[in-house]
């Protein structure tokens, strides 16, 4: 009888040696705490998972125990060996020296000589044996980890972990469940096959990841089988209070200060249901906070007003640079309305970088997004 897609990626990331997880550029709470989770799980085997992400951690999640490392690049993947022909002639000695910034390599028979052909350079096998892509819902969103080394991510077997639906399903193990709520459900079902349990570590990495998709159980995507999960992981040892707390409730004074000041200029569209607000560099200045997380902050604006559906945020980061966040919600798609200016992401949050003055791209995505909106959700508007 055929395996099950959850039994086959059980099956690869027990028989993996050396797994990588890898994140989008787009990757926010869910998608870290997830991978984190299988980190977790394999250090409980003694075997060593590595995480590479295009995104930067948020610090929202600073309240979790990490037991590794997340990279921002994938750095060397593979060796390379200088294999010679000993059968004719052998060797007698041995030896390297770094010279001008070049390697050389000293060998030296044992008598005659060796022919070119007996001597080449050979790149061994990559060095992880699996990919675990999580919340990527095709390769190009992995940005400068996927144009960095095409032939690594379409030659290595690769654990496809999402929830959502336009994914495009390019792993060889799929795991991507439009029924989920949240890659971290994913994630669960995939750890506990067979009847696995998992430790209290890993159950508040899973439960942080719920949470935070779900905004605490609130986001209607929340199905009887998320609250299902989320209890066993509470009996597993995880903390909802505390996680709720963390995630929701935490924010330093810098924080508050800016989102005070983006609060202050919120505009909510009387054609559609958008909210947007910009936040200039002297607000960055003035409010201590270098480099805030617009992905809490936009969905801050959106909870601010109840007939919100989509939530903007603008960001002057240095002259003529804006930096663009778009969150919405269901049916509509972020990506898709912040296609014009090059957005990346899915279909819930998509980001975008645009070279003009702030007032300028305010003008120009408000318009375009208005436009698209009126034309693909009229009942939206």
């Amino acid at each position: 009888m055929a395996l099950t897609p959850v039994e086959q990626a059980f099956d690869a990331l027990s028989r993996s040696n050396r797994p990588l997880i890898v994140l989008p550029a787009h990757a926010a709470e869910d998608e870290f705490a997830s991978a984190l989770a299988l980190a977790e799980n394999g250090r409980v085997q003694n075997k060593t998972i590595e995480i590479v992400s295009a995104a930067s951690f948020p610090s929202s999640l600073s309240f979790l125990k990490k037991n590794q490392d997340i990279r921002s690049s994938l750095g060397s993947l593979r060796r390379f060996a200088l294999e010679v022909d000993l059968s004719r002639v052998p060797i007698q000695e041995l030896s390297y020296e770094q010279k001008e910034g070049k390697l050389r390599v000293l060998l030296t028979p044992k008598s005659n000589l060796w022919k070119q052909e007996e001597v080449a350079i050979k790149p061994e096998s990559y060095k992880h044996d699996l990919v675990i892509a999580i919340g990527t819902p095709d390769r190009e969103s992995l940005g400068p980890l996927f144009a960095a080394e095409r032939d690594f991510f379409f030659e290595t077997p690769t654990i496809l972990i999402d929830h959502r639906p336009e994914n495009s399903r390019f792993g060889h193990y799929d795991l991507a469940d439009v029924t989920a709520a949240s890659c971290a459900e994913v994630c669960y079902r995939l750890l506990t096959h067979k009847g696995a349990k998992v430790n209290a570590d890993i159950a508040t990495l899973l439960l942080t990841g719920i949470i935070a998709k779900t905004r605490s159980f609130t986001k209607p995507q929340t199905t009887p089988r998320t609250l299902d999960i989320a209890g066993a992981l509470m009996s597993a040892g995880a903390d909802r209070d505390r996680i709720g707390h963390e995630l929701f409730r935490t924010r330093s004074v810098a924080d508050l200060r800016l989102w005070g000041r983006a609060l202050a200029r919120l505009v909510l569209e009387k054609d559609i249901p958008l909210v947007w607000s910009a936040i200039s560099q002297q607000d960055l200045l003035q409010s201590g906070v270098p480099h805030p997380d617009l992905s809490t902050l936009a969905r801050e604006l959106m909870m601010s007003s109840k007939d919100a559906r989509l939530s903007l945020i603008f960001l002057e980061e240095g002259p003529q640079m804006i930096r663009v966040s778009l969150l919405t919600e269901a049916p509509l798609d972020a990506r898709l309305l912040l296609e014009p200016f090059g957005g990346i992401g899915h279909r819930e949050e998509a980001r975008a970088t645009i070279t003009s003055t702030i007032s300028d791209a305010v003008e120009r995505v408000r318009t375009s997004v208005a436009a698209t909106m009126k034309r693909l959700y009229p009942s939206q508007t």
